[in-house]
Formats: C-alpha cells, structure tokens, sequence
C-alpha cells in the first residue's frame, strides 16, 4: 500500500515506510555486459540480490535524474526501511542535446542513486526525445519483464500530463505492465518532474498524496548535484535552492518539513485487507 503516513499525513510526519520494511539488506553486486537498447541490464551495475524477492519498490522514470526529481526522497524513505528498491531509467539521456559522446550519463545515475541507498537500476537506453519513434510494445515488453522479475508491491512512475513527449508515453506503456492482473503490486503512484510538469497546460497533475522526505530532503539533494549536465542556475526549477523550495512548499501543504508528492493511478485492498 501506501508509504506510512501518506495520504493526509495523520501520522506526524515520521518520515518512514513501515508497510514496505520487510526484506531488509541489499548485498552483493553483479557487474553486466553491455546489450541492445531496451534490454532491463543494458549499461550499469544490476544488483541481484532484490530480484525475485519482492514487497519493494518500484520506480519507472524516462530520463536521468527524473528519479531524483520524482520521488528521490520516497526513494530514500524505502532504502533506508530495508526495502527492495529498483529503479528504471528508459532513455539515455544524453544524445539529444549533447551529441554521441553525451555527458556520461550512465555513471551519473549510478553516483546518484548510491546517494539514496539504491543500488538496483536498470538502463534501457532507449534513444532520448524519440520514445515516440517506437511501438509501445518495444517499452511494454522491457517494462514487464522487470516487473514481473522484482514483483514490487508499489510502483511510481513518470506522470504522463506533463510538456515531454517521453513522459507521456512511457506513462502509457507503464499503465500496461503494471495491470492490476500483477498481482502483487497493492498501489500504483504518478509522480511529477520539476522543470515539466508544472509546465504544461492544461495543469492536470493534481496530488493527492503526500509524503513527508524531512529526514532525506538532503539526500535528494546531494542525488541530483550528480546530474551535473542537469542542474541549472536558480530560479530554473531545477536548481539544488528551487527543489529544496518546491519540497519544503509541498511540505507546508500538510504541515511537515518537505514532502514529495504524487497522483494516486490505483490502490488495491486484497485478501478482505482494510484499506489504509
């Protein structure tokens, strides 16, 4: 179900996710061959010991450092209850704007998401900005695969309303490989991007959920000054000032320090369960 405390925040602000805490310790770590874009160990460090296991965490972002944007925070919060935690960064993130030699992108996201405490990611490497030169089967297909491998028992994903073109689509392909027919996912969260989502028009990202990052705002932080070639100057919303504003804003909201925020896509009560 939902992290502790996020809808509505009754639970002060403990800045924990006890519904997840069951499998605790991520060891041991399998470094991997390159392969074709869209295969779910394509480029990066895939840690073994969260497959199979199950009751973690998902995210489904498009590009490097929407992870970090989205839910780097709530990210933190599981990593640090000892949950499984994957994260699946769709495109390359670098050719469009920077050429075939790119920015390094690959060991950016590895840098960052060690400053959240995860180290399952998986690389599709699709080619960025042009998600929409491909069947939505050729995203669907990786996408299940990966669900099906690490059976997540929540899953965040990249919010499709938003002016990139990625987003949107990779939202649609996730709405497919997390069905309700996969069993074992109880809730299913849309995130937003600074720098995309307040940006589009009509604004159709409206939150209902909220939870308090207070104790890894920090964290969130220091995961996105390894973005180097995406951090810009503030006011830009992505300045390190800006998303410390936005989350202490959204926090204020509830009455917390910080918090991220999220679209409620589906919850599921199972097994005569009542909800939370």
């Amino acid at each position: 179900m939902a992290p502790s405390g996020a809808h509505g925040f009754s639970q002060r602000g403990e800045g924990r996710v006890r519904g997840h805490a069951r499998l605790r310790g991520l060891q041991g770590r399998k470094a991997l061959s390159l392969r074709s874009p869209g295969d779910p160990w394509f480029g990066g460090l895939l840690d073994m010991s969260a497959a199979g296991k199950g009751g973690g965490a998902l995210v489904i972002s498009a590009h490097p450092d929407d992870e970090v944007l989205g839910c780097g925070g709530v990210l933190a919060l599981h990593a640090g209850a000892g949950d499984p935690a994957t994260v699946v960064i769709t495109c390359e993130g670098e050719s469009h704007r920077y050429g075939p030699a790119g920015v390094n992108q690959a060991s950016h996201i590895l840098e960052a998401v060690k400053r959240l405490g995860v180290t399952d990611v998986r690389q599709l490497r699709f080619p960025d900005q042009a998600l929409d030169t491909l069947r939505l089967t050729e995203l669907i297909t990786p996408l299940e695969r990966i669900v099906r491998e690490v059976r997540p028992r929540v899953v965040y994903c990249q919010y499709g309303g938003d002016v990139n073109r990625d987003h949107h689509i990779l939202f649609q392909a996730a709405l497919v490989a997390t069905r309700p027919t996969e069993q074992f996912i109880d809730a299913v969260y849309a995130f937003d991007t600074a720098s995309s989502t307040e940006w589009a028009y009509p604004r159709t990202f409206v939150p209902d959920t909220w939870v308090d990052i207070s104790t890894t705002l920090g964290a969130k932080l220091e995961a996105m000054a390894c973005y180097v070639s995406e951090l810009r100057e503030y006011p830009h919303p992505r300045s390190l000032k800006a998303l410390e504003y936005r989350a202490r804003s959204f926090g204020n909201q509830v009455c917390v320090e910080a918090a991220e925020v999220f679209m409620t896509v589906r919850r599921i009560s199972r097994e005569g369960r009542a909800p939370v």
